[in-house]
Parts: C-alpha cells; structure tokens; sequence
C-alpha cells in the first residue's frame, strides 16, 4: 500500500491505495473507502488489466477530486 498526504481546503487527509480499495483518512478517522473503480471511473476489467500490464495508478488529483466530491 502506498501512503500519501493531501490538504485540501486547509484539512490534511491521508490516504492509503491497496489492491482493490483507497481508504481516506481525515485527523485519523476513517472518511471514506471506495472501491478503484468508484474512485477512477474506470471498470474492473479495465483496472484489473492494467494493473497486470503494470500500468494502473491512482493519482492524487483523482483522490482530492473525490474528497471534493463528497
């Protein structure tokens, strides 16, 4: 799991990508866990060949877009 830190509207979230879920993380609580798919927009096949063709990423501009939306 790759750890990352983002501010966004001056609050710190943390986030965590693993293999099938992002979990964000605000002062320690859990905020939100969505799934590759909710959070890219991408389907899991999509997802799942990417990653085997090492090319699949989540980028923090995706995860602060969804902090935005929620």
């Amino acid at each position: 799991m790759s750890k990352r830190k983002l501010i966004i509207d001056g609050k710190e979230y943390r986030y965590r990508v693993g293999r099938a879920f992002v979990l964000i993380r605000l002062d320690g609580k859990k905020v939100a866990c969505p799934s590759l798919s909710e959070l890219t927009g991408e389907s899991w096949n999509v997802i799942e060949h990417d990653t085997h063709k090492r090319n699949f990423h989540v980028t923090p501009s995706q995860v602060a877009d969804y902090i935005r939306g929620l």
